[in-house]
């Protein structure tokens, strides 16, 4: 490699790196101890059942997957971590790498030295922020797992033929079989893991006995996995969906396969058109190259394990279009599924740079504007992960406070679960145990210490600067209101992280957490009060309009009257 090469591979490593260190910062920013969407019942609901000692908790469904492993790692950041959902994140980002080092194994087999300017350039598309959903969602371990599992296996598979059948290859057989079982437990396309590989133990002629193990295991495990099964309600079928709308399931698949491209162009018509057809080129190129592998098995051993992977991302794709299609054909370019597509084409990456390479088709030049105009076409997408989230966190946040103290906010507690009473339910449970942000000091037992007399007195002295903005009545809840406004206290550094509503006899009354973006009170006020607003809720039930907000960590309190607050009522 002479010095322009080095210079080039140095530049794509250098853009690789950094593309990883956006994602970090995006999924640090991103990070909020606050249960989101499934997991109510699929971890805090998960893990209470477990901690009852209910074991058929672990193999129960969810939905219609049976998320074994991800439970694993759930049950481990409740009991080892808090809850605090640090540990789920950074997994996410290690499965993730662990993707990336099996590609890049397969890459290095098959490009040998010549993988210097294409490994960076894989580097970075595995680590699109496209598929941020499942990097920055605490509950999306086990969608990177699904594909890992099955690519590892197939991977290991293809290696434990490449041998000269010694120990390390009957190893590497066990290895990828276990592998395979393990993908059972990850999401509900993890079933097809092992069929496909007896599929692709039958297509590189290995030995009968290895077929045989693998088609035993593949009739077991789909026997275990469906034993009990109940298809779940609400999802359409692959079945009725191809029976009512064919186009669209076809429609569905392209755009699903080609999502990531969509994400590059961006939203609109002219995205979902680009995405599909990107989608169809994928699907044809993905023929040709499996065509010309099973021309010659013996010696295409890991392009066809690589073609395997891509079979099994497009059984998973049709699967996907069978039960979501009936939601939009917008569906198929969520986040979650962009990182399945995206190690789809990392596969086919790898196949057709071999080819090329042995063809001399494409030389490190063309290699390296090839890496120079994806970087340019990413990092769009990628900037995506620097952009704030305090204010969806914050709002997480005052969603968690409700629940806590049990008030029916439906639009407030949408934000993180859509079904209000559900989770009501579920968020009692959890508080009675002080578990995830039941158990963070901002948080825990306000509903039991609103039931108290005032523990701390207002300092008259000691004045807070604030205003209350507005009052909502609640639609569902006729004994408190929602209240937002801001409040900063010059005499200790910053805003309070939380305050507490008296009345004029200093009864407790309400509670709001401390931390909505208020720009506006920063330029007017103190820029250290760009974080001064807040919300949070108040019996109705009051002898007189005059209340006072008390910070008890500064010492300080407001007085405020209620009538001069707008007022509005929730949806």
């Amino acid at each position: 490699m002479d010095l322009r090469q080095r210079v080039m591979s140095w530049g794509l490593w250098g853009c690789a790196a950094a593309f990883w260190l956006v994602a970090l910062v995006g999924v640090i920013r991103a990070h909020s101890p606050v249960p989101f969407w499934d997991m109510w019942d699929g971890y805090l609901g998960f893990f209470m059942k477990a901690q009852d000692g209910h074991l058929s908790a672990w193999w129960a469904q969810h939905n219609e997957h049976r998320i074994v492993l991800s439970r694993v790692f759930f049950w481990l950041d409740l009991a080892w971590f808090a809850g605090t959902g640090w540990f789920l994140l950074l997994l996410n980002l290690t499965l993730l790498a662990a993707v990336l080092v099996v590609f890049m194994m397969a890459l290095r087999e098959r490009l040998g030295a010549d993988d210097r300017l294409a490994a960076p350039i894989l580097a970075m598309w595995l680590v699109s922020w496209s598929q941020q959903n499942n990097l920055t969602w605490g509950f999306q371990s086990q969608f990177i797992l699904a594909q890992l599992l099955p690519l590892a296996a197939f991977y290991t598979l293809h290696r434990s033929a490449s041998g000269n059948g010694g120990a390390r290859c009957q190893w590497l057989f066990v290895i990828s079989c276990v592998l395979g079982v393990l993908a059972l437990g990850s999401m509900a396309n993890g079933v097809i893991a092992l069929p496909l590989m007896t599929l692709l133990a039958a297509t590189s002629r290995m030995s009968w006995r290895r077929v045989t193990v693998l088609a035993v295991l593949s009739v077991l495990g789909v026997s275990v996995y469906f034993h009990g099964y109940q298809s779940p309600g609400g999802h359409g079928s692959l079945i009725s969906t191809l029976q009512s709308d064919p186009i669209g399931l076809i429609r569905f698949v392209m755009l699903y396969l080609g999502g990531p491209f969509q994400h590059l162009v961006g939203e609109g018509n002219i995205g979902r058109a680009i995405g599909q057809l990107a989608g169809l080129l994928f699907i044809l190129s993905s023929a040709y190259l499996a065509w010309g592998a099973l021309r010659r098995p013996r010696s295409s051993s890991l392009e066809l394990a690589l073609l395997t992977f891509v079979l099994f991302v497009g059984g998973t794709a049709l699967a996907t279009a069978g039960g979501r299609l009936m939601f939009g054909l917008g569906q198929a370019s969520s986040s979650r599924y962009m990182t399945p597509a995206l190690m789809a084409w990392a596969a086919v990456f790898i196949i057709s740079m071999g080819r090329m390479t042995d063809r001399r088709l494409i030389r490190w030049p063309k290699l390296g504007w090839l890496g120079a105009v994806l970087v340019a076409a990413m990092v769009p997408t990628q900037l995506k992960a620097l952009q704030s989230q305090e204010q969806a966190l914050f709002e997480r946040k005052v969603a968690a406070l409700a629940m806590e103290m049990q008030i029916k906010d439906a639009p407030q507690i949408g934000h993180v679960f859509p079904f209000m009473d559900w989770g009501l339910d579920i968020a009692k449970q959890a508080a009675a145990r002080d578990l995830s942000i039941f158990g963070q000091p901002d948080i825990r037992d306000v509903r039991e210490r609103m039931s108290c007399p005032a523990a701390t007195t207002a300092d008259q002295s000691r004045s807070c600067l604030g205003h209350l903005d507005v009052v909502t009545s609640l639609k569902d809840d006729d004994g408190h209101a929602r209240i937002t406004g801001w409040i900063f206290n010059q005499a200790h550094p910053g805003s309070p992280r939380s305050i507490w509503v008296l009345d004029s006899q200093n009864q407790t009354i309400g509670y709001a957490v401390v931390g909505l973006p208020r720009p506006d009170v920063a330029s007017g006020v103190d820029e250290a009060a760009l974080r001064s607003g807040f919300k949070g809720y108040i019996k109705t039930r009051l002898k007189d309009q005059s209340i006072i907000l008390l910070d008890t960590a500064g010492g300080c309190s407001l007085r405020l009257n209620l009538s001069t607050a707008a007022t509005a009522t929730s949806d």
